[in-house]
């Protein structure tokens, strides 16, 4: 995501990473740096990324080594039983 730099970085928006946090304006307002759909979508992106490390029992769903988890179906189905 785009996000503004301060000007004494050139300004303008640049794709936000952590490594670089500190050359973005407004940071630290952790009310506003981020929208409610931003913060989702990291949210989102983390639990996308997990890997299973073994065979591996979610709710009742197998998963293979290096497979991804797919927490968000797992989750949904454990609060559905």
């Amino acid at each position: 995501m785009r996000k503004p730099l301060k000007d004494e970085f050139g300004g303008g928006l640049k794709e936000f990473n952590y490594e670089d946090r500190d050359c973005f304006a407004g940071v630290y307002d952790r009310q506003r740096f981020l929208n409610s759909q931003e913060r989702a979508l990291i949210v989102l992106s983390s639990l996308k990324s997990i890997r299973a490390v073994g065979d591996e029992e979610v709710c009742g769903v197998r998963f293979r080594v290096g497979e991804s988890i797919g927490i968000l179906v797992a989750c949904l189905r454990c609060n559905s039983v």
